[in-house]
């Protein structure tokens, strides 16, 4: 149990942390639900150790930072209870709820492969459009071609007429 959290029961603090890394987790309807798992969580004015790991369901305020593993975190949040097992073996435990203003505060220094892995939807986006604006390019050059290739054949038997014509 997280005896730390439960002093704060009920209260919204403001804690710091650190992205470790993302996960899945099925839903009972519907698409599986992105997960992230925060590290180290300390709270920011006193720097009380609070519990090691906390879960969170990813939402648009998380999406919005942009967050990669190793990044650092500030946020606020309510302290709730929940029932941790199942019938005789549960038990209460403590927890981060309600996230809000969410700050990063240190970007930690990404390889090229985990900046590429993070812009992958993003860069094929603009991949795709680059595609799309290039046949449309290539289609054009098709249409004028026609046009540019007419012209000469045209003063080719202009100039054949009048060689024999002289």
């Amino acid at each position: 149990m997280r005896e730390t959290l439960e002093k704060y029961y009920k209260k919204r603090i403001r804690v710091r942390a650190t992205v470790d890394r993302f996960g899945m987790r099925s839903s009972y309807k519907g698409p599986n639900k992105t997960t992230i798992l925060l590290k180290d969580i300390t709270k920011t004015d006193t720097k009380e150790y609070l519990t090691d790991h906390i879960w969170f369901t990813t939402g648009k305020r998380f999406d919005k930072c942009k967050l990669i593993s190793g990044d650092i975190i500030e946020f606020d949040a309510r302290i709730d209870m929940y029932s941790k097992g199942y019938g005789e073996y549960s038990e209460i435990d403590y927890k981060l709820a309600y996230p809000t203003k969410i700050e990063v505060i240190q970007r930690k220094v990404h390889t090229y492969q985990e900046l590429y892995d993070f812009n992958k939807e993003e860069i094929e986006q603009s991949y795709q459009k680059y595609l799309e604006n290039k046949q449309k390019r290539i289609l054009e050059k098709e249409e004028i071609k026609p046009k540019i290739m007419e012209i000469p054949k045209k003063k080719e038997k202009e100039q054949s007429f009048l060689t024999d014509f002289l």
